[in-house]
């Protein structure tokens, strides 16, 4: 993953095409195609996929594009201030075990757990918590 800061970098640079830029950055496969009654759907895991409907229009495709990861970035960033405040005067490696052993697993399960576990999850984890922690 990368930080908030360079996600609204990459969407400035790239205006008005910065979610398709920060899906390839991001290595997520976004495909365009008709869809029946939905705007889009996301499947997350090791390799995240997202479908978006060809039928809507170009703003709309976009929104779709986020939408579904931003609510779950929303509750991370969330648990991330409480680790914040839990784990004031220590250290970033302490805060990060804090967040894995207290959310992931319990709070975060199923893909979402997968997506925090995984590489990138973790990479952004640690970007995350560093803006408090050393």
């Amino acid at each position: 993953m990368i930080s908030r800061a360079a996600a609204i970098r990459i969407s400035s640079e790239h205006f008005p095409k910065g979610p398709e830029e920060l899906a390839k950055r991001l290595g997520i496969e976004v495909f365009v195609s008709p869809l029946a009654g939905v705007d889009g759907w996301c499947v997350r895991g090791p390799h995240t996929v997202i479908r978006v409907n060809s039928n809507s229009s170009p703003s709309r495709q976009r929104f779709t594009l986020f939408e579904n990861d931003f609510s779950f970035r929303q509750s991370v960033a969330a648990s991330f201030g409480t680790v914040k405040k839990k784990c004031n005067g220590q250290n970033l490696g302490d805060a990060i075990k804090f967040f894995y052993e207290n959310y992931v697993g319990t709070k975060y399960t199923g893909s979402e757990a997968e997506a925090l576990r995984s590489p990138a999850g973790r990479k952004y984890a640690r970007l995350y918590l560093e803006r408090w922690f050393k």
